[in-house]
């Protein structure tokens, strides 16, 4: 079986660009990335897969320093009208 390894990825002009490196962990990768909106991907023979549950974890953890998203604790201030 081969190993699956970690890109740096982003979208330029509706393309999505990669690093030409092979990383063996998320964290290594995410140290990669270069862009604004930037994200790490998974890969096996030159496909790129979606990251499971524990590796989206390092990912926020190691972009974020937390595991899970953060909900913004923004106060109510009125400026925005209701809709009824």
């Amino acid at each position: 079986m081969v190993k699956r390894y970690f890109v740096a990825v982003y979208t330029d002009s509706g393309c999505l660009i990669a690093c030409d490196h092979k990383h063996p962990n998320v964290s290594n990768a995410t140290a990669c990335i270069s862009q604004a909106g930037g994200y790490v991907v998974a890969a096996r023979r030159g496909k790129f897969l979606a990251l499971t549950e524990s590796e989206e974890a390092q990912f926020q953890e190691a972009m974020y320093g937390h595991a899970e998203p953060r909900k913004a604790n923004v106060p109510e201030l009125g400026l925005l009208a209701e809709e009824t």
